[in-house]
């Protein structure tokens, strides 16, 4: 599923930059309590597709007004993996 989302990202949409967001900045984007997705979809399935881990997010979050509040309100600090092509 992740191969058919890349491929349509670069051949599709043209996107040079993709961001995959970690296990634990996922869940506080998406205000899951409670049960997790596995943690494998975000440690081993990211590093086989050769993203890097990186501290900057997406340009869409970093536009995104609240979006200084929300890492301010996060108790640890939010990463995400980086794919630039």
């Amino acid at each position: 599923m992740l191969t058919a989302a890349l491929w349509f990202l670069l051949e599709e949409l043209g996107m040079k930059k993709i961001y995959y967001h970690t296990h634990e900045s996922g869940a506080f984007l998406k205000r899951i309590s409670g049960a997790n997705p596995s943690r494998s979809l975000y440690t081993t399935l990211p590093k086989q597709f050769c993203f890097e881990k990186a501290r900057t997010a997406p340009t869409l979050l970093q536009s995104d007004k609240l979006w200084k509040r929300k890492v301010r309100a996060a108790k640890t600090p939010l990463e995400f993996f980086q794919m630039a092509v």
